[in-house]
């Protein structure tokens, strides 16, 4: 049972892993750890009401005291399969935690927009350098201040449609390309402390290669800070009705001929797309719905295109009742939603606002769907080669910056943050401790494929330690053993595989087990039907460890204290780690475990190996009953529970699609070392193997003894073990528990710079301003204090609860250990993986495999009830005394090798 913890670590991972930064490399971008590639299915979001105070531009819907306007659309952003929203504008002063967070969680990033249309706070129309003031470059730094910290920051937009404003972009362009300048120069002296955020621009179409010319060249050939980071194109191209996803349109055939002659070192994206025509068709009573064919054309050429915004989440009234009112069931030039919100007085306020997808809704959440099983399909960071490394020449006629005197540039810069270690979302990972040190960068499939291999088996074989699969010989007899082992392999290996192909056809945010049950059986149904079996393991395994290392030290000190002594020592030792807020080593603490009990295995093994004396006599078989052979499920259930973490894996993995021989040949592996290890033990032993290999070659009992050095060893070892596993496996619990009742894990504010009031520019399809409602300003937030008090309330009161029922079960660590895997495991690694995979793939499996399915689904869940009954009466009734209880009665007390009693 001793190396179940590598399982819960992995569980730890499952229930806080959070999204990597984005970064750029070439045309393309990438996850930053993992080298995924990465393509933006994005939507453009402004949820603005009917009517009331909010219906107006100059709105910040993103703060945390607006939860209940934005909470309600992150379940229609995950039916949508989007993996990005675009937000116009925020206020810098207000704290955006749980927006973020919240997206983080559902899997989505966020492009924020750094300009504003209050006076000062934008690129104006003036000539340049005029256009670009003191203020703006205040607000822009700001904002990069304060969002920077979540790593779901896509990315900063240093505009909006700013070539709107003047004729001939030559007026105010220097402007802009100098506040770019500007904003990644800040982020660029603060990377020592903050993570460099790309930022870009997003601009109207018109003038397109000139302005993309522009944007992407450098006045200065030794400035690397004055090209964007990436480029947006607002473009309305795909009109025709008639289109087809096969057939790419000639607008985005003509924008991608114009891509290639700008030769733009960096991304390109559509931050607006979605063109409307009154001839696209009525659908459910609603004219003009698109069809979105466009959206496989955007990653037909990732070197071209990026990925892309549908424009947008909601069409506004103010904006379409002129030629499509309320309900919006008629075209209209500003009727670009996917839908609404009703009623039609609705006002976020007294009067809350319910969104209602149109039936373009649908076709695009289809196509964005099919576009991420296409992506997942393209190289990895390290497998892909930037084709353009030089940045174009600039065109003619566009001022130097470096030749210009700018007013900015005497307003000192803002100071930088310090974000190192300091995640703020849960799950967040640390960016600065992986972004120098992640073994993520992958050459090509084999290597990452030995590197989830070993993952996959600290999450199954490396769980359970070996010392306890002596016993399913000793129970069962090598036989019936094999068979139950066998069978467990092949049905695990297939509920994992079944796993496996349910996450590739999972939409994007789907990224750990909670996620997926969530995506089948809906909030709360379908996640809490999976969060709450891990939760039950982490608990009970914590109470298993414990008993464990009471009776061991028990066995290697006698009489010097009880187990119940030995069981709250330990727990002693163990709460200076359990009260660490955040375990960030884990993994690196679940493997120094795994060491350690593979020393204490080895030892143990090794002793009795050239101890034990059989003097040819054959040891004794085990005299089994079915409740004996039956119970070798909860054991194996435990051996085999990799299904746990393969949704978390499988995200990792650059191309998931080989996960599928990945657990295939790694649970294979492992079953062979499985055999190896049992028939060592049951050779020597026969039916008489102690339930634990330490207990067999402590004392005299098998007619040896060992040396105290052998034993004090390999105890030791295993005590270590025990500490950090202990330590581990109530992380992920405390995660929970805190978030659900201090509600903890959230960053205090210190707004050092004054807000600046501020909206964004743009047409009224893109209403871009912030202005903070006086009633969320200055809300008190709970000490720092407080929130400490209450985690580690919590933390303690869940370990006094955790020893408490180590202390009730200390004598019936077997019977504990055959409950959780039958219980709690077989149910999240058998049983619940296979009715997802039917409730996906059920009408396209061929007969064979449904006959097999069903008979792999009804013994599992036959076993389980079984075995967790009968362990669980185990539990509550007297131990077993007898010394060997699986052998008959003529074996049940003295060691076969006992010449005196045997004669």
């Amino acid at each position: 049972m001793s190396r179940q913890f590598l399982l819960i670590a992995a569980l730890c991972y499952t229930f806080v892993h959070g999204l990597e930064p984005i970064v750029v490399h070439g045309q393309r971008l990438f996850e930053a750890f993992s080298g995924k590639p990465f393509v933006v299915q994005g939507i453009d979001y402004y949820p603005r009401p009917n009517a009331g105070y909010f219906d107006k531009n100059n709105i910040d819907f993103f703060t945390d005291n607006n939860s209940a306007i934005w909470e309600p659309h992150i379940a229609e952003f995950q039916a949508l399969n989007i993996n990005t929203v675009r937000i116009y504008a925020v206020d810098p002063s207000q704290s955006h935690d749980k927006f973020m967070c919240a997206l983080s969680a559902a899997g989505i990033y966020v492009m924020v927009e750094l300009a504003a249309s209050c006076p000062g706070c934008y690129i104006s129309a003036d000539p340049y350098p005029a256009c670009y003031n003191a203020s703006v470059k205040l607000r822009g730094q700001q904002i990069i201040s304060k969002f920077s910290k979540y790593n779901n920051l896509l990315s900063f937009s240093a505009g909006n449609e700013v070539n709107h404003l003047v004729k001939d972009p030559r007026y105010n362009a220097p402007c802009q390309k100098k506040f770019i300048r500007d904003m990644r120069a800040y982020t660029n002296a603060c990377n020592s402390t903050m993570r460099p955020v790309p930022i870009g621009i997003a601009q109207a179409d018109t003038n397109r290669t000139i302005n993309m010319m522009y944007y992407s060249c450098r006045t200065d050939p030794t400035d690397e800070l004055e090209s964007v980071d990436w480029y947006g194109l607002n473009v309305y191209l795909q009109c025709n009705p008639n289109a087809t996803a096969e057939v790419e349109g000639p607008g985005f055939v003509e924008l991608k001929n114009q891509l290639k002659i700008v030769k733009a070192t960096a991304p390109v994206l559509l931050t607006e797309y979605g063109c409307l025509n009154p001839r696209f068709p009525t659908i459910d009573g609603y004219a003009a719905q698109r069809t979105w064919v466009q959206v496989p054309w955007i990653i037909k050429d990732p070197d071209l295109l990026a990925g892309g915004f549908a424009f947008e989440f909601s069409t506004e009234l103010r904006n379409s009742k002129a030629d499509s009112p309320y309900p919006f069931t008629s075209f209209g030039k500003q009727n670009y939603g996917v839908g609404y919100f009703s009623p039609q007085d609705c006002d976020h306020i007294n009067i809350p606002c319910k969104y209602n997808r149109m039936p373009n809704f649908e076709y695009l959440a289809k196509q964005y769907a099919q576009l991420a099983n296409r992506t997942s399909q393209f190289p990895s960071k390290n497998q892909y080669t930037s084709y353009r490394t030089q940045p174009p020449a600039c065109p003619e006629g566009y001022a130097a910056l470096n030749g210009t005197t700018w007013r900015p540039d005497a307003v000192d810069n803002l100071k930088c943050p310090n974000y190192i270690h300091a995640p703020v979302c849960p799950g967040d990972i640390d960016y600065f401790q992986n972004s120098t040190g992640a073994p993520a960068k992958l050459e090509n499939d084999t290597i990452e494929n030995l590197t989830v291999a070993p993952q996959l088996t600290k999450s199954s074989s490396r769980q359970q330690s070996t010392r306890f699969l002596f016993s399913n010989f000793a129970r069962s007899g090598p036989v019936y053993a094999s068979i139950a082992l066998l069978f467990m392999a092949s049905a695990n290996i297939y509920a994992s595989v079944a796993m496996s192909k349910t996450m590739l056809a999972a939409p994007k945010w789907v990224q750990n087990y909670g996620d997926l049950g969530e995506w089948i059986g809906g909030k709360y149904l379908g996640r809490y039907t999976v969060v709450i079996p891990q939760l039950l393991a982490c608990l009970l395994t914590a109470c298993a460890f414990l008993v464990l290392g009471g009776v061991l030290l028990n066995v290697l000190f006698p009489n010097a204290f009880s187990s119940t002594v030995w069981i709250l020592l330990m727990a002693l030792t163990a709460v200076p780690g359990s009260l660490i807020p955040t375990l960030k080593e884990s993994p690196g603490m679940a493997m120094a475990g795994c060491l350690a009990t593979l020393a204490a295995d080895s030892i143990a093994l090794a002793v009795l190996m050239i101890k034990m004396d059989t003097q040819s006599i054959a040891p004794p078989s085990p005299q089994a009953s079915f409740e004996q052979i039956s119970t070798v499920f909860g054991n194996l259930s435990l051996a085999y529970g990799a299904g746990i973490i393969i949704p978390t894996l499988q995200r990792q993995h650059s191309q998931p699609e080989r996960m599928q021989r990945v657990i295939t040949i790694t649970l294979s592996l492992i079953t062979v070392l499985f055999t190896i290890i049992a028939s060592l033990g049951y050779s020597v032993l026969g039916c008489q193997m102690s339930r634990n290999l330490l207990f067999a070659i402590a004392g005299t009992d098998l007619g040896f003894t060992a040396s105290r050095g052998s034993i004090v060893a390999s105890f030791l070892a295993m005590q270590v073990h025990i500490t950090i596993a202990f330590t581990v496996v109530l992380h992920p619990a405390f995660f929970i528990l805190e978030r659900l009742i201090s509600k903890n894990h959230r960053q205090e504010h210190n707004d050092e710079a004054a807000f600046v009031e501020a909206g964004t520019p743009g047409e009224p399809k893109t209403p871009e301003v912030v202005e903070t409602p006086k009633e969320d300003i200055n809300i008190p937030q709970p000490s720092t204090t407080g929130r400490k008090v209450s985690s580690l309330s919590v933390r303690l009161i869940l370990i006094s609860a955790v020893v408490a029922v180590a202390i009730a079960f200390q004598d019936h660590v077997m019977d504990l250990q055959d409950f959780v895997g039958a219980s709690t495991m077989s149910l999240t690694c058998l049983i619940l993986p296979l009715i997802f995979y039917f409730s996906k793939f059920w009408k396209t499996i061929p007969l064979y495999e449904k006959i097999y399915a069903v008979i792999v689904l009804a013994v599992c869940t036959a076993l389980a009830f079984y075995v967790s009954i009968n362990a669980g009466i185990a539990l509550l009734t007297p131990p077993q005394t007898t010394p060997y209880p699986f052998c008959d009665a003529k074996y049940q007390t003295y060691v076969f090798t006992n010449q005196t009693y045997y004669g």
